[in-house]
């Protein structure tokens, strides 16, 4: 187990597995009559975070799918718009500002830090930015679309459980199965081009800050001037590797000397006219 995941591992442990979200805050000032859902769901701790993540979408698929009526085959008991289609409240009662929470990232089970919301992901158009209605399947992810929808916790379920249903679908595609083989159809890892990092001395990154206050002040007595390596056969070609930095004293005494004069003028101009009393 990587100490990546031993920290996800120990941070669940500390949080009692136990998530719940957007509870009583949302709720203040709303009538009696309605009511917000406090969701409660235990996330699995197995060290294996294949298996863990199994777990996971096993139970989150048990928790996200739509109740049913039992007298009637396939039908959904909440069904309505602005309707859970879990729990059955009233989702317009709750407003825009119960799905306003960050999502939380599928990994570390923290809020991201991107900025991305309920809101933004599911009820935003990404390409257009115009709003746009968010309703739920009878089959979670798949089956017939309903009129319904998901409370935030919920939501935040559903988010969480397309995200690692997406890492094992993308797993999956790596293997070849009998069905492409008997079509001839071969897949390959995408293969990028690996970015050259371009290095430089050690002594370079310790004078770096002298660098900087000598740029600060170029042209100021101070003279800067940068060569690239020309040598198409050297892998650092294109790079600075040639700098020269030329101090001229003689100038930076006349620019201080004239500043000075155009300090003490100021002072006069500003003096003419004051009277002590």
């Amino acid at each position: 187990m990587g100490l990546f995941e031993g920290e996800v591992i120990k941070r669940l442990k500390h949080l009692g597995f136990i998530m719940s979200m957007f509870g009583e805050e949302v709720s203040n000032g709303l009538e009696d009559s309605h009511f917000m859902s406090n969701v409660r769901f235990t996330f699995d701790d197995n060290p294996d975070p294949y298996k863990r993540r199994r777990i996971n979408m096993k139970n989150a698929l048990r928790v996200l799918k739509p109740k049913r009526s039992p007298w009637r085959l396939y039908s959904i008991t909440h069904n309505n718009p602005g309707q859970c289609c879990v729990t059955g409240i009233d989702l317009r009662a709750l407003g825009a500002e119960a799905y306003n929470k960050a999502l939380l990232d599928p990994h570390t089970l923290q809020p991201v830090e991107d900025g991305r919301t309920l809101m933004t992901e599911f009820f935003l158009d990404h390409l257009t930015g115009k709003p746009v209605q968010f309703t739920a399947q009878s089959g979670v992810t798949t089956g017939l679309p309903l009129r319904s929808s998901y409370c935030p916790g919920l939501l935040q379920i559903y988010w969480l459980y397309t995200q690692w249903k997406y890492e094992s679908d993308m797993e999956e595609q790596g293997r070849n199965s009998s069905f492409l083989r008997s079509r001839g159809i071969e897949l390959k890892p995408l293969r990028r081009k690996e970015v050259k990092k371009r290095s430089r001395p050690l002594l370079v990154d310790e004078i770096e800050p002298f660098y900087a206050k000598v740029k600060m002040h170029e042209g100021q007595g101070i003279y800067i001037t940068e060569y690239t390596n020309p040598d198409e056969g050297s892998k650092h070609y294109g790079e600075v590797d040639l700098v020269h930095i030329t101090l001229d004293l003689r100038k930076m005494r006349c620019e201080e000397r004239l500043n000075s004069e155009k300090s003490k003028g100021g002072n006069a101009s500003e003096n003419q006219g004051e009277v002590n009393l």
